[in-house]
């Protein structure tokens, strides 16, 4: 066995196996960033072109696993119907859809994390200028998040492209009942480079995988320690140290980490996809990225305990929503031993 045989059987089995608990996963992401979006929009929590950005990827990143719930939800749905009447053509169609809906979600995500960085490196090296609260502002946030669903959707046409719906052969099916019927289904079919005769949909393949390795995940792998590393600069600086935006340094780790969140995940997804658009006869390019689009579900959940972890405004008002008090220590002055002491309040 070669060594290509065996990485792609490698990449076959992880497939699979992530793909049958992929929609358990996907519930479980979509779960956290609902709280992780009812937390941001607290009153407690600052409006800000920051806060804004991070509810945008937290609801693209619930859009975008969707069509892995449905398929799962499908999968067990399908197991109590007759199977001669799946899949039907609307049923088809409809998951053609929504993996487009959702792959230009996952996008949006990617794009959204890199404005993210790049907001808030612009905003550090600003500082106290007038621009730095323009750029703080919650509908500056907003109009980041218009530009980016904006520009990403004109890629899912030729990802409808690169797809058709196959009708098979008609062939006769016993119902459960007992009945014989001649009967026709349907399937979603990939251009492949053996079908010669879907050149439009060919094109189509090529161009969209290129669009989305280079655009959607290579130059955001290549731009994201790009400005990670200048807003670590900048935080540095001595004459910023005063600043009021600059002060609040956790908003900038929490960017960086977020940063690398993204980073670990797009550009082998990028790679891969660059690989793939070449139509070469091996599937390991196709199924990595696969493995990789599974892996970024679960990766989804790191955004909300980042913020967690690193934002006091979030932890307070995760302890407001569930009931907790922050203890607080209060020194009080005894004037006859001049002393004092710390009680709880």
């Amino acid at each position: 066995m070669s060594l290509e045989s065996f990485v792609s059987q490698i990449c076959s089995f992880l497939v699979n196996v992530l793909g049958q608990y992929i929609p358990y996963f996907s519930v479980i992401s979509i779960s956290v960033n609902l709280c992780h979006v009812f937390i941001l929009s607290r009153k407690s929590v600052t409006s800000s072109s920051m806060n804004t950005l991070l509810i945008g990827i937290a609801i693209v990143d619930i859009l975008s696993p969707m069509v892995f719930v449905k398929r799962g939800v499908q999968r067990v749905w399908n197991g109590f119907l007759d199977p001669c009447e799946i899949p039907t053509y609307d049923e088809v169609l409809l998951d053609l859809i929504l993996a487009a809906f959702c792959e230009n979600f996952r996008r949006c995500s990617t794009w959204m994390g890199l404005l993210l960085a790049i907001t808030r490196t612009v905003s550090v090296k600003l500082a106290a200028g007038k621009s730095s609260k323009l750029l703080g502002d919650s509908k500056f946030g907003l109009i980041l998040i218009f530009s980016t669903v904006t520009l990403s959707a004109p890629i899912m046409i030729p990802y409808y492209i690169r797809y058709q719906i196959v009708e098979s052969a008609p062939q006769n099916c016993q119902f459960l009942n007992g009945d014989f019927k001649w009967i026709t289904k349907f399937s979603c079919e990939e251009f492949s480079p053996e079908n010669k005769s879907i050149v439009l949909g060919g094109a189509a393949r090529t161009i969209h995988i290129l669009l989305t390795g280079i655009f959607g995940q290579l130059i955001p792998s290549i731009l994201f320690p790009i400005f990670a590393s200048i807003l670590i600069c900048e935080l540095r600086k001595p004459e910023k140290m005063n600043s009021a935006i600059v002060k609040t340094e956790k908003i900038s780790k929490m960017v960086i980490y977020m940063t690398i969140t993204f980073l670990v995940i797009e550009f082998p997804i990028g790679v891969g996809k660059i690989f793939n658009s070449m139509q070469t006869e091996s599937s390991i390019p196709h199924d990595s990225n696969q493995i990789f689009q599974y892996f970024y579900v679960p990766m989804t959940l790191m955004h909300c305990f980042i913020c967690l972890s690193m934002s006091s405004q979030y932890q307070k008002t995760v302890k407001n929503i569930l009931g907790l008090k922050t203890t607080k220590l209060k020194k009080i002055q005894f004037s006859s031993h001049g002393g004092s002491t710390m009680l709880k309040t």
